[in-house]
């Protein structure tokens, strides 16, 4: 049977399909530019666990099928219930400067961060907290692993940034890196909610984050197979909208420029989508995430 759901106190409900593509086909079980031959060896194979046949067998048990929503949480909460950590290799893929990298680590995994962004992996080398993180150069159409070397595979907000063609070779190299039995988790934020709106016109993601669900999909023809799909409303915190500004104006110069070119609409569209709450304004960002396993 599968194992009972602990999360902190969240409402669950029924998911409506996505506008674009529907729902993938899932199962519930829980909620818990470096050359080839340039790659780390990383075959060595865990020891094993105490009590692994067991949870091998848990892992074919029949789960419950469907889709789940949870109206407030966030993503670290929920990986760590969706994923057994402790002990494992885990790969965050596009990890940015690090922060959610580090938050595995803490569940006792050996991480490793990839991103394509010098700037970004020295800010997450520099950054305390580091213990049992490998941060490298690298990209997603080209992991710098060996074969079945990694237990879980997480995509952070990060998938939609890859592009459009090269989406499908991205989630082939997870599936090449996995272990038999190891886990891709894909958190990808929705084209809706508050902070959407708020956002669309400083960027508009609803193409690309659109063509994201497409490729996985489209994943069993790259050897991986769905297990859960959740919902969930991450909300986002701002002191004003002065601090909104500057924060997105510091993810690039494209962002910058919009806030130049329609700082007024964009206020506008702030304040009309944002609610106070304890003196601070607070945008909600419907978020998926997608549990895939690469079977035995």
């Amino acid at each position: 049977m599968p194992r009972s759901v602990n999360l902190p106190p969240v409402e669950f409900l029924g998911a409506p399909p996505l506008k674009n593509s529907g729902s993938l086909p899932g199962t519930f079980s829980t909620i818990k530019d470096r050359d080839r031959k340039n790659r780390p060896n990383l075959r060595t194979p865990a020891p094993e666990r105490p009590g692994g046949s067991e949870r091998k067998k848990r892992r074919k048990a029949k789960p419950m099928t469907g889709t789940r929503q949870v109206r407030v949480a966030n993503g670290t909460d929920i990986v760590k219930e969706l994923l057994e950590l402790d002990g494992r290799r885990v790969v965050d893929v596009g990890c940015g400067e690090g922060r959610f990298t580090r938050a595995l680590a803490t569940q006792g995994a050996e991480v490793f961060g990839i991103d394509i962004n010098d700037a970004a992996l020295a800010a997450a080398s520099a950054a305390p907290g580091g213990e049992n993180v490998t941060y490298m150069l690298g990209r997603a159409e080209d992991l710098p692993f060996e074969d079945a070397s990694i237990d879980v595979v997480v995509y952070s907000n990060s998938l939609h940034h890859i592009d459009a063609d090269n989406m499908a070779q991205a989630l082939g190299e997870a599936a090449r890196v996995l272990k038999p039995e190891g886990k891709l988790c894909v958190i990808e934020p929705l084209a809706e909610g508050s902070y959407f709106e708020a956002m669309r016109l400083v960027k508009d993601e609803t193409d690309v984050r659109a063509k994201a669900y497409e490729a996985l999909s489209k994943a069993q023809a790259l050897g991986l197979e769905h297990e859960t799909e959740l919902r969930y409303d991450e909300p986002r915190r701002f002191e004003s909208y002065e601090v909104f500004r500057q924060r997105q104006s510091a993810r690039g110069d494209a962002r910058r420029a919009a806030f130049d070119a329609h700082n007024d609409e964009i206020r506008a569209n702030f304040m009309a989508n944002a609610r106070q709450e304890a003196g601070e304004f607070v945008l909600d960002q419907p978020t998926r995430v997608n549990l895939l396993r690469k079977p035995g």
